[in-house]
């Protein structure tokens, strides 16, 4: 790896844009984004104002009508995760392997791997712990494709009960809740759609209104199953940076190194568009 061309802006953004990519759970359109240019730092709180709705009236003929004063009220999404990766590569591993200087970006890459799979995995966790308690819709047996498909419709209306918007609500299952969905024929895979890009965030088709995402990182459930879920993004923030990336030559050894700091948060802002199933496939 040349040091003396390494620009940390561009291998910032090269790691970011390689977890955008791949986050199924911290996906565009599974949360939102909105407070992500607001981090400065980790450990730091990003403020989140919301507002009452307001108030319908009723309109009556030369009558004044009511102008109402909207109530606020401050939430705080907290950077807490911080996380980083730091590899160095001897000279001599450089010059023996095939490709060169090229393994730095490749080990910089499956760095980038294992930042998304680890935030993945905290986002998971903060869905499981914060949905709606009505919308926990305890142990559920999937056997068949029947099955696996009357647990989207069960999602389906605790999010329509909920009001829920109809546009942009979605499903994330496991592999095998996913094999069962291909056996039926009101699941319109991806592949049906014509498109490959859905798959870079784990989206693997619709059904029932719902944009479904397969994950190996949906989190242990209460008893011998795993969690699935679904929702909508306006119920979940989530916020990312990479503050700090590094690289250079190590003063003891003849060797590069690289190191990365990643910061984000997550917090569940509306648990109603929340819902989450404790699954057991069979």
């Amino acid at each position: 790896m040349a040091i003396t061309n390494f620009q940390p802006t561009i291998w910032s953004g090269v790691i970011l844009d390689t977890l955008k990519k791949s986050l199924v759970f911290g996906a565009p359109g599974v949360v939102n984004r909105d407070y992500e240019g607001e981090i400065t730092q980790g450990g730091t709180s990003v403020k989140i104002t919301d507002f009452a709705d307001p108030t319908i009236g009723t309109f009556v003929k030369d009558t004044d009508i009511t102008i109402q004063a909207l109530t606020d009220a401050t939430r705080s999404l907290l950077i807490d995760q911080q996380k980083y990766f730091a590899f160095e590569v001897d000279d001599l591993d450089a010059v023996q392997s095939r490709n060169g200087g090229a393994i730095v970006d490749q080990a910089g890459s499956q760095a980038a791997y294992k930042l998304r799979d680890t935030a993945d995995q905290v986002i998971a966790a903060e869905l499981k712990a914060n949905a709606l308690a009505g919308n926990k819709l305890g142990a559920k047996a999937v056997n068949s494709a029947d099955t696996a498909f009357k647990l989207l419709v069960d999602f389906r209306t605790k999010l329509a009960t909920n009001n829920i918007p109809n546009e942009g609500r979605w499903a994330i299952v496991t592999p095998s809740f996913y094999s069962y969905l291909l056996q039926d024929n009101r699941f319109i895979s991806a592949a049906q759609s014509g498109s490959t890009d859905p798959l870079l965030n784990g989206r693997v088709g619709r059904a029932l209104g719902m944009n479904i995402y397969e994950s190996n990182n949906c989190t242990a459930g209460a008893t011998t199953g795993t969690m699935c879920y679904a929702g909508h993004a306006i119920g979940t923030s989530y916020a990312e940076q990479i503050l700090k990336v590094e690289a250079g030559r190590l003063e003891k050894r003849f060797a590069d190194y690289l190191k990365g700091l990643h910061v984000y948060g997550t917090k569940v802002l509306r648990p109603e568009a929340v819902v989450t199933a404790d699954v057991t496939v069979s």
